[in-house]
Protein backbone atom coordinates (compact mmCIF):
# COMPACT_ATOMS: atom_id res chain seq x y z
CA UNK A 1 0.00 0.00 0.00
CA UNK A 2 2.78 2.67 0.75
CA UNK A 3 4.34 1.47 -2.68
CA UNK A 4 0.91 2.46 -4.05
CA UNK A 5 1.64 5.93 -2.81
CA UNK A 6 -1.28 5.69 0.20
CA UNK A 7 -0.77 5.90 3.53
CA UNK A 8 -1.69 3.51 5.64
CA UNK A 9 -3.21 3.46 9.40
CA UNK A 10 -3.46 0.19 12.15
CA UNK A 11 -6.10 1.05 15.09
CA UNK A 12 -6.27 -0.73 17.61
CA UNK A 13 -9.51 0.28 19.26
CA UNK A 14 -9.42 -1.54 22.53
CA UNK A 15 -6.58 0.93 23.70
CA UNK A 16 -7.32 3.51 21.32
CA UNK A 17 -3.65 3.22 19.96
CA UNK A 18 -2.83 3.82 15.92
CA UNK A 19 -0.25 2.93 14.00
CA UNK A 20 0.73 5.62 11.24
CA UNK A 21 2.77 4.49 8.45
CA UNK A 22 5.71 6.15 6.86
CA UNK A 23 3.90 7.49 4.06
CA UNK A 24 0.91 8.93 5.90
CA UNK A 25 3.05 10.80 7.39
CA UNK A 26 4.76 11.78 5.01
CA UNK A 27 1.78 12.65 3.02
CA UNK A 28 0.81 15.52 5.26
CA UNK A 29 4.03 16.68 5.68
CA UNK A 30 5.58 14.91 8.88
CA UNK A 31 8.52 13.35 9.86
CA UNK A 32 8.54 10.01 11.25
CA UNK A 33 8.64 11.65 14.99
CA UNK A 34 6.18 14.50 14.48
CA UNK A 35 3.11 11.84 14.83
CA UNK A 36 2.49 10.08 18.04
CA UNK A 37 0.07 6.66 18.48
CA UNK A 38 -2.67 8.45 19.67
CA UNK A 39 -6.13 8.96 17.43
CA UNK A 40 -6.48 12.49 18.08
CA UNK A 41 -3.27 12.94 16.07
CA UNK A 42 -5.63 12.06 13.09
CA UNK A 43 -9.09 13.49 14.45
CA UNK A 44 -7.61 16.80 15.34
CA UNK A 45 -5.90 17.66 12.30
CA UNK A 46 -9.78 17.25 10.35
CA UNK A 47 -11.03 20.01 9.42
CA UNK A 48 -13.81 21.36 11.56
CA UNK A 49 -16.31 21.30 8.52
CA UNK A 50 -15.90 17.65 7.77
CA UNK A 51 -15.34 16.42 11.54
CA UNK A 52 -18.70 16.10 12.23
CA UNK A 53 -19.42 14.00 9.16
CA UNK A 54 -16.65 11.45 9.32
CA UNK A 55 -16.64 11.37 12.21
CA UNK A 56 -20.87 10.05 12.83
CA UNK A 57 -19.74 7.82 9.46
CA UNK A 58 -16.81 5.71 11.51
CA UNK A 59 -19.19 5.53 14.15
CA UNK A 60 -22.00 3.80 12.15
CA UNK A 61 -19.59 1.71 10.77
CA UNK A 62 -18.39 0.54 14.15
CA UNK A 63 -21.47 0.26 15.75
CA UNK A 64 -24.10 -0.71 13.21
CA UNK A 65 -21.83 -2.89 11.59
CA UNK A 66 -22.05 -0.41 7.99
CA UNK A 67 -20.49 -0.84 4.19
CA UNK A 68 -16.85 0.47 4.93
CA UNK A 69 -16.71 4.20 3.90
CA UNK A 70 -15.02 5.59 1.37
CA UNK A 71 -14.99 9.74 2.28
CA UNK A 72 -13.33 12.81 1.28
CA UNK A 73 -12.36 15.45 3.77
CA UNK A 74 -9.74 17.61 4.36
CA UNK A 75 -6.63 17.28 6.88
CA UNK A 76 -4.31 20.21 8.32
CA UNK A 77 -0.79 19.70 7.34
CA UNK A 78 2.29 20.28 9.09
CA UNK A 79 2.47 24.04 7.47
CA UNK A 80 -0.87 24.62 8.46
CA UNK A 81 -2.46 24.18 4.86
CA UNK A 82 -5.64 22.01 4.06
CA UNK A 83 -5.14 18.86 1.94
CA UNK A 84 -7.59 17.00 0.52
CA UNK A 85 -7.77 13.73 1.41
CA UNK A 86 -9.85 10.18 0.58
CA UNK A 87 -10.09 7.87 3.67
CA UNK A 88 -10.94 4.32 3.30
CA UNK A 89 -11.13 2.29 6.33
CA UNK A 90 -13.24 -0.59 7.88
CA UNK A 91 -13.51 -3.04 11.47
CA UNK A 92 -11.11 -6.17 10.90
CA UNK A 93 -11.71 -7.78 13.64
CA UNK A 94 -14.57 -7.69 16.33
CA UNK A 95 -15.06 -9.59 19.98
CA UNK A 96 -17.85 -12.17 20.73
CA UNK A 97 -20.30 -9.84 21.31
CA UNK A 98 -19.88 -7.71 17.88
CA UNK A 99 -17.84 -4.98 19.10
CA UNK A 100 -15.02 -3.62 17.46
CA UNK A 101 -11.64 -4.66 18.55
CA UNK A 102 -9.25 -3.11 15.19
CA UNK A 103 -9.83 -1.35 12.18
CA UNK A 104 -7.11 -0.33 9.43
CA UNK A 105 -7.49 1.50 6.49
CA UNK A 106 -5.59 3.96 4.02
CA UNK A 107 -5.21 7.62 2.80
CA UNK A 108 -4.87 8.73 -0.62
CA UNK A 109 -3.82 12.13 -1.53
CA UNK A 110 -6.71 13.86 -4.08
CA UNK A 111 -6.07 17.49 -3.30
CA UNK A 112 -4.88 18.33 -6.95
CA UNK A 113 -8.04 16.25 -8.29
CA UNK A 114 -10.16 18.36 -5.83
CA UNK A 115 -8.42 21.85 -6.90
CA UNK A 116 -9.00 21.01 -10.80
CA UNK A 117 -12.79 19.96 -9.88
CA UNK A 118 -12.91 23.48 -8.05
CA UNK A 119 -11.17 25.55 -11.02
CA UNK A 120 -13.88 23.68 -13.40
CA UNK A 121 -16.92 25.37 -10.91
CA UNK A 122 -15.30 28.75 -11.02
CA UNK A 123 -14.80 28.82 -14.15
CA UNK A 124 -18.59 27.73 -14.85
CA UNK A 125 -20.06 30.31 -12.28
CA UNK A 126 -17.39 32.76 -14.54
CA UNK A 127 -19.46 31.82 -17.88
CA UNK A 128 -22.59 31.40 -16.78
CA UNK A 129 -22.16 35.31 -15.32
CA UNK A 130 -20.67 36.35 -18.85
CA UNK A 131 -23.52 34.90 -20.19
CA UNK A 132 -26.23 36.64 -18.22
CA UNK A 133 -24.16 39.75 -18.53
CA UNK A 134 -24.73 39.27 -22.44
CA UNK A 135 -28.25 38.30 -22.35
CA UNK A 136 -29.30 41.20 -20.19
CA UNK A 137 -27.33 43.65 -22.71
CA UNK A 138 -29.25 42.12 -25.30
CA UNK A 139 -32.11 41.70 -23.81
CA UNK A 140 -32.10 45.68 -23.03
CA UNK A 141 -30.44 47.15 -26.73
CA UNK A 142 -34.02 47.34 -28.30
CA UNK A 143 -33.49 44.46 -30.78
CA UNK A 144 -33.72 40.68 -31.22
CA UNK A 145 -30.84 38.26 -31.35
CA UNK A 146 -31.14 34.28 -32.39
CA UNK A 147 -28.68 32.61 -33.68
CA UNK A 148 -28.52 28.60 -35.54
CA UNK A 149 -26.32 26.61 -37.35
CA UNK A 150 -26.94 25.13 -41.17
CA UNK A 151 -29.89 22.82 -39.56
CA UNK A 152 -31.96 26.13 -38.73
CA UNK A 153 -32.67 24.80 -35.10
CA UNK A 154 -32.75 28.15 -33.23
CA UNK A 155 -30.36 27.76 -29.93
CA UNK A 156 -31.13 28.65 -26.35
CA UNK A 157 -28.98 31.87 -26.52
CA UNK A 158 -31.46 34.02 -27.89
CA UNK A 159 -32.50 37.09 -26.55
CA UNK A 160 -36.24 37.88 -25.13
CA UNK A 161 -36.55 40.52 -27.04
CA UNK A 162 -37.20 37.99 -30.02
CA UNK A 163 -40.42 36.30 -28.02
CA UNK A 164 -41.83 39.83 -28.21
CA UNK A 165 -41.17 40.45 -31.57
CA UNK A 166 -42.15 36.94 -33.16
CA UNK A 167 -44.73 35.95 -30.97
CA UNK A 168 -43.21 32.98 -29.94
CA UNK A 169 -40.17 32.20 -28.44
CA UNK A 170 -38.10 30.87 -30.92
CA UNK A 171 -35.78 28.38 -29.13
CA UNK A 172 -35.29 25.20 -30.53
CA UNK A 173 -37.75 26.29 -33.79
CA UNK A 174 -37.08 25.91 -37.11
CA UNK A 175 -35.56 29.41 -38.17
CA UNK A 176 -37.18 29.95 -41.50
CA UNK A 177 -40.69 29.00 -39.98
CA UNK A 178 -40.47 31.51 -37.13
CA UNK A 179 -39.38 34.02 -39.76
CA UNK A 180 -41.13 33.38 -43.04
CA UNK A 181 -43.47 30.72 -42.25
CA UNK A 182 -45.67 32.37 -43.89
CA UNK A 183 -43.96 32.76 -47.19
CA UNK A 184 -42.93 29.54 -47.81
CA UNK A 185 -40.66 31.22 -51.12
CA UNK A 186 -38.69 33.43 -48.75
CA UNK A 187 -38.28 30.00 -45.97
CA UNK A 188 -36.66 27.89 -48.70
CA UNK A 189 -34.59 30.09 -50.00
CA UNK A 190 -33.33 30.76 -46.22
CA UNK A 191 -33.05 27.25 -45.94
CA UNK A 192 -31.18 27.00 -49.58
CA UNK A 193 -28.64 30.39 -48.56
CA UNK A 194 -27.57 29.49 -45.34
CA UNK A 195 -26.71 25.43 -46.07
CA UNK A 196 -24.18 27.31 -48.87
CA UNK A 197 -22.79 29.86 -46.89
CA UNK A 198 -21.94 27.97 -44.35
CA UNK A 199 -20.48 25.09 -46.52
CA UNK A 200 -18.36 28.15 -48.13
CA UNK A 201 -14.45 28.07 -46.90
CA UNK A 202 -14.56 32.03 -47.74
CA UNK A 203 -15.79 34.00 -45.23
CA UNK A 204 -16.21 36.80 -47.44
CA UNK A 205 -18.14 34.37 -49.98
CA UNK A 206 -20.13 33.53 -47.42
CA UNK A 207 -21.11 37.05 -45.99
CA UNK A 208 -22.00 38.01 -49.62
CA UNK A 209 -24.24 35.12 -49.94
CA UNK A 210 -25.86 36.01 -46.20
CA UNK A 211 -26.41 39.50 -47.27
CA UNK A 212 -29.12 38.56 -50.30
CA UNK A 213 -31.16 37.16 -47.93
CA UNK A 214 -34.91 38.43 -47.22
CA UNK A 215 -34.25 41.99 -44.80
CA UNK A 216 -37.89 42.42 -44.27
CA UNK A 217 -40.11 39.78 -41.77
CA UNK A 218 -43.65 40.97 -41.82
CA UNK A 219 -46.03 39.43 -38.63
CA UNK A 220 -49.21 40.64 -39.33
CA UNK A 221 -48.97 44.53 -38.50
CA UNK A 222 -45.34 44.23 -37.33
CA UNK A 223 -42.51 44.82 -39.51
CA UNK A 224 -38.84 43.33 -38.46
CA UNK A 225 -35.58 44.55 -40.02
CA UNK A 226 -33.49 41.31 -40.34
CA UNK A 227 -29.71 41.75 -40.71
CA UNK A 228 -27.40 38.46 -41.19
CA UNK A 229 -24.19 38.25 -39.72
CA UNK A 230 -22.23 34.52 -40.26
CA UNK A 231 -20.51 33.92 -36.66
CA UNK A 232 -17.73 31.41 -35.32
CA UNK A 233 -18.79 27.60 -35.19
CA UNK A 234 -20.13 27.47 -38.66
CA UNK A 235 -23.27 29.45 -37.56
CA UNK A 236 -25.72 32.53 -38.23
CA UNK A 237 -26.85 35.66 -36.33
CA UNK A 238 -29.86 37.24 -37.31
CA UNK A 239 -30.50 40.64 -35.42
CA UNK A 240 -33.97 41.75 -35.61
CA UNK A 241 -35.08 45.75 -35.30
CA UNK A 242 -38.38 46.51 -34.92
CA UNK A 243 -39.30 48.88 -37.90
CA UNK A 244 -42.91 49.38 -37.64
Amino acid sequence: LDGANDGVWDWNYQTGEVFFSKRWKQMFGFAEADIGTSTSEWFARVHPDDIDFVGATIEEHLHSHTPAPSLEYRVRCKNGDWKWTLGRGMVVSRDGTGQPLRLVGTNSDIDQRKQIEAELVRAKEIAEARREQVASLLDHSGQGFLSFASDLVVEAECSRACASMLGVVPAGRDAADVLFGADQAKAELLRETVAAALAESDPWQCEIMLSLLPTEVRLGERLLKAEYEPIENKRVMVVLTDVT
